[in-house]
Parts: C-alpha cells; sequence; structure tokens
C-alpha cells in the first residue's frame, strides 16, 4: 500500500472530529486503530530514511555545483608566478607594514585551497620582516623562524625600530628589554639577502655582528640614533663602518637627536640618494650637523640626490668647495642651507630651500645658495629648472637681485614658513616682491625677471592672516598673471609664457 493510500484509510478510521467527540472505542475498534497506528509509525521511519538520503544527495550535488564552476573559471589558465603578482599587488597596507607575528592571517588565504598553496609559496610576501617596542624581537623569535622559512632566497626588508613601544607612540622604558641576540642573529645569518634595511636606537653591540658579514644586494639602508635616557654629555656613534661591503648600496639615510662622534663614509660605498636628518625637535640644544660633514662630502663622486635637515650648523670660515658632478636635486632644511657654501654642482636641476628665522639662517640662506651658483665649478648652474623657497627671510630687493642671478628657471615655488612667527624678519614673499615679479613692473630688468618661467606657485595665505584676500595683494598677483601670460619680446628674445599659476 502506498503512503497516500495508507494516509487515506488511517484518516478514515480516525479524524479531528472523532478525537475531540467523547467516543470511546470499542475492544475491537481500538485494536484496529492500535494496528493502524503502528503501521504509520513504520511507514514514518521509512520516509524519514528517505529523507535523510535525500538530503545526503542534496549536500552531495550542492557540493559539486562550485566545484564544476570553478574547474571552468578563468583564473585557472593563469600561470602561478601570474597569480602570485596579482597577489602581492592586492596585498592590504596593514599586512605589508604589520608586525612580524602579529599580522594575523591573510584573506586570500581563506577564498580556496589553491590560492592558498600559492599564497603560501609566494616568498615576497613573508620577505617584509618588521619589529618595534610593541612587537619586540624578544618575543617573536618562533615566529621569525616561520616567516623566513616562507621566504625562500627572495630578497628582505628589514625594519627594526626600539625607539617607539608602538603604544600611543610613547618612547621604549628601556629598549634593551625588546631584543634578542638569538632573533638577531637569525637576521644576520641572512644578511646575504637584505635589500632594504631600517634599523633605529638597536643596541651599539648588535652592530658588531654586521661588521664581518657581506650585503652583496642591500640598496637601502636607514640608521637612526637617539639619546634616550642618556647621559646628555655621551656622544652617540653612527656604525656606519660595518656596512663596507654593501657594494650596491646606494640609498642612505641617518637620524639623530643627540650629540653624535664624527665620522666617515667608508670609501667602498657609491651613495646615490643622501638623507641625514640631525635633529627634528625644536630644542634649542640640537645637535650639530658638523660631524658629518666630511661624510657628506664623500659623496661627491656619485651623489644624485641630497636632503638635509638641520638646526645647528656652524660652517668653518672661508669653507672649499667640494664638486658635486652627478648631483642634481638638492633639499635643505633650516641651517643645512648653509651647505650651499661646500658644493658646487654643475647638473643641479632642482633645489628646495627652507629656512627659520627662530634658526639662524635669516638672511643667510640666499647668499648660501648665490655661493653655490657662483662656485667655480658650478657654473652658474646652468641645468637648474625647478626652485623652491620657503621661508628664508629676505628683503624684497635681494629676493629680485637672487632671483635675475637663476634667469633659466621654469618652475618656482616661493612661501614664507610663519609669518606670525617672523617678528622682525624680513618675509621672503612679500607685496613688494609680487611686484616685482610683473613684467610690467617698473623696476630695472622687470621685464626679463625669470624669462623661461612657466610655472609659479605663491603661497599668499603665508604672507599672513587673510593676506589671500586682501584687495591689493589679488591685484598684484592678476598682475603677474597678466603679464606673463601674453607673449612677449624683449631685445629679440622671445619670453616664455607663463602655462600655470597658483596662489
Amino acid at each position: 500500500m502506498s503512503v497516500e493510500d495508507t494516509l487515506n484509510c488511517a484518516r478514515a478510521m480516525v479524524t479531528v472530529s472523532l478525537h475531540r467527540s467523547a467516543y470511546v472505542p470499542s475492544t475491537a475498534d481500538a485494536t484496529l486503530i492500535t494496528e493502524k497506528a503502528q503501521t504509520l509509525s513504520a511507514m514514518y521511519s521509512e520516509v524519514d530514511a528517505e529523507i535523510r538520503k535525500l538530503q545526503r544527495q542534496k549536500r552531495a550535488i550542492r557540493a559539486q555545483i562550485p566545484l564544476h564552476h570553478a574547474i571552468v573559471s578563468p583564473w585557472r589558465r593563469l600561470p602561478r608566478e601570474i597569480m602570485s603578482e596579482i597577489f602581492l599587488l592586492a596585498l592590504p597596507m596593514d599586512w605589508m607594514y604589520g608586525n612580524t607575528g602579529r599580522r594575523g592571517s591573510l584573506n586570500l588565504t581563506g577564498v580556496c585551497h589553491a590560492w592558498r598553496v600559492v599564497v603560501l609559496n609566494t616568498p615576497r610576501i613573508w620577505a617584509n620582516l618588521r619589529f618595534d617596542g610593541w612587537n619586540p624581537l624578544a618575543r617573536h623569535t618562533k615566529a621569525l623562524r616561520a616567516e623566513l622559512d616562507k621566504t625562500s632566497q627572495v630578497p628582505l626588508t628589514l625594519d627594526i625600530d626600539l625607539s617607539r613601544s608602538g603604544n600611543h607612540g610613547a618612547p621604549m622604558t628601556n629598549p634593551e628589554d625588546a631584543w634578542s641576540n638569538e632573533g638577531w642573529e637569525i637576521l644576520c645569518s641572512q644578511s646575504h639577502r637584505w635589500s632594504s634595511v631600517d634599523l633605529d636606537s638597536l643596541p651599539l653591540a648588535a652592530y658588531a655582528s654586521l661588521s664581518s658579514r657581506a650585503f652583496p644586494i642591500l640598496e637601502s639602508l636607514r640608521i637612526g640614533v637617539h639619546a634616550v635616557h642618556r647621559n646628555e654629555d655621551a656622544k652617540n656613534e653612527i656604525p656606519l663602518d660595518c656596512f663596507h661591503n654593501a657594494p650596491a648600496l646606494a640609498n642612505l639615510a641617518i637620524f639623530y637627536d643627540g650629540p653624535i662622534v664624527p665620522f666617515t663614509m667608508p670609501p667602498t660605498l657609491a651613495i646615490t640618494d643622501l638623507t641625514i636628518l640631525c635633529s627634528d625637535s625644536s630644542d634649542e640644544r640640537a645637535p650639530s650637523l658638523l660631524p658629518c660633514l666630511e661624510a657628506i662630502l664623500a659623496t661627491c663622486d656619485t651623489l644624485q640626490q641630497c636632503t638635509i635637515t638641520a638646526r645647528n650648523f656652524l660652517i668653518p670660515a672661508h669653507p672649499k668647495p667640494v664638486t658635486f658632478p652627478a648631483l642634481r636635486k638638492l633639499t635643505l632644511d633650516d641651517d643645512a642651507v648653509s651647505l650651499c657654501r661646500f658644493i658646487a654642482a654643475p647638473n643641479l636641476e632642482a633645489a628646495v630651500l627652507t629656512g627659520s628665522p627662530d634658526w639662524g639662517t635669516g638672511g643667510d640662506g640666499l647668499a648660501a645658495m648665490t655661493t653655490l651658483l657662483h662656485n667655480r665649478d658650478s657654473s652658474g648652474c646652468k641645468a637648474l629648472r625647478q626652485l623652491n623657497i620657503c621661508g628664508l627671510p629676505a628683503r624684497p630687493e635681494d629676493a629680485i637681485r637672487f632671483l635675475h642671478q637663476v634667469p633659466q628657471l621654469t618652475n618656482l615655488v616661493i612661501s614664507n614658513e610663519d609669518p606670525e612667527d617672523a617678528g622682525a624678519h624680513d618675509l621672503f614673499v612679500s607685496i613688494e616682491l609680487l611686484k616685482g615679479l610683473s613684467r610690467d613692473s617698473e623696476a630695472p630688468g622687470a621685464a626679463t625677471l625669470l624669462p623661461n618661467l612657466l610655472r609659479l606657485s605663491v603661497d599668499s595665505e603665508s604672507q599672513g592672516t587673510n593676506a589671500h584676500r586682501d584687495p591689493e595683494n589679488q591685484a598684484v598677483l592678476r598682475a603677474i598673471v597678466a603679464s606673463r601670460t601674453c607673449p612677449r619680446v624683449v631685445d629679440g628674445v622671445a619670453l616664455a609664457c607663463l602655462e600655470k599659476f597658483t596662489a
């Protein structure tokens, strides 16, 4: 008998209305009803088993659907090498800059088995090793070993910064507590794979382990030395000598905020990009740049870009300039502007000069740059096309006189650092200077001032509060634009027309 026939027979025997009535079955009826209930129970078990079987089949079918779709997915046509490159480009920023041992899981590994295999077998995904006071090397030696195992033999990027705890940027109470000689030795054993290294506030003894190491592919190095919880009179060392065996090193950055011992540049290095930050604090006892001078000048044959910030640099009298034939871009901040007196740069293309009346650059900034221009080997810096001047105090006539010496400029950016704090010092950007930039000015030589200028940026707000709204200021700016955007010929020479002006 089918399920439907059995149900129909059962419904005819017992109904809801009968159940609700006062009916009491006889002995014979009770026997029939009991037998029917047993039949229904047995049938229920059979149907339930069938349902479970169908559910298993449903789950099996459902599992096969995505497998069949996935097997014809376009990404399966991509070689594993291409997949690795895509995954590298898709890595989140917090992964690339996350601390070793604390980066958590990568979402890409949870998509499917094939993707997980590709991720785990892409060494460059694991090649950034980062530790700080919040994520100390001392606590993550095991994680370091695990991630190094995934890196195969690809170049490594190493970042160890013990100057901050990572807890709201608070200084480390005792950086040595975050150090691990075991972990450091593991890293040093891989020095042949270091390509970019950032070391800040490491124990000086740690660098001794590097003196006999080779760094064949090291291209970028940053060393930071901080005078935290130390004797104010103590001088720190810049441990550069231990990297003498780094033939590929081109990018070097040095940061320090306390007195240092004078150091030299290893003669085996050919630095092309040099950055020195000599304290970024406003402390009047800022350390001197002078201990770095010999090392800076030693890069003269190869240096292409130079960025230096210093707030304490007393130059020797009558410095002898050194020629930097490869120097293309020069960025000097505060007292470092005086470094121009040491430099001859015949191929300089861009310069950024930032000064502050509070730090003694005063009117020396333009004078120092003028010295650079007229150093015998500079030849007037005929390749100089871009100049950015910020906060160099100067009288308007001195500023205009200086600009007459750089007719080759095509890009000029001028601004004041903080007009409210300038006090008695002359602001570089003044209404008098702006008037002089107009080719229609009555000042001598105004028509030929900066004859090749194509792009000019003037920070009008840096002239003082609401200067950008001042009617006279606005009229002068319009005069500059009007005089420099129309074609003009002076003494048979066509002057360049301004292509872009911002204020």
